[in-house]
């Protein structure tokens, strides 16, 4: 896989995630409980209990924590792509995944890496 087939799939799934900023999912449960007693006894004789849950996907305003993460993705293909970049023009050839890992490194830092 070359590095323009790489960057065409980020950007698929970039768009895709663009679409999906609007898009907010909301879960509700409920429970219900019901008891039947036992006039002679006096006792519990009978008990069921019905839950529910369902999950709905809405649009509303846009989430920013989502909209963040996809910077902070185009801004790290943008270093590795300047990265290689001038590797190609120093002379020197860089493989992708060398690429990424160097960016990884400089960005969380050397001695964490390793840990």
């Amino acid at each position: 896989m070359d590095i323009k087939e790489l960057s065409n799939d980020i950007l698929i799934n970039l768009v895709q995630a663009n679409k999906e900023a609007k898009e907010h999912i909301i879960k509700s449960k409920s429970k219900s409980k019901k008891v039947q007693y036992d006039l002679l006894t006096k006792k519990v004789a009978n008990e069921t209990i019905e839950e529910k849950e369902s999950i709905e996907k809405m649009e509303g305003l846009i989430d920013t924590k989502k909209i963040k993460e996809i910077a902070s993705a185009l801004k790290d293909i943008s270093t590795i792509l300047k990265e290689i970049k001038e590797k190609e023009e120093s002379g020197s050839s860089q493989s992708l995944a060398d690429a990424i890992q160097e960016s990884y490194k400089k960005r969380v830092g050397e001695n964490d890496v390793d840990k």
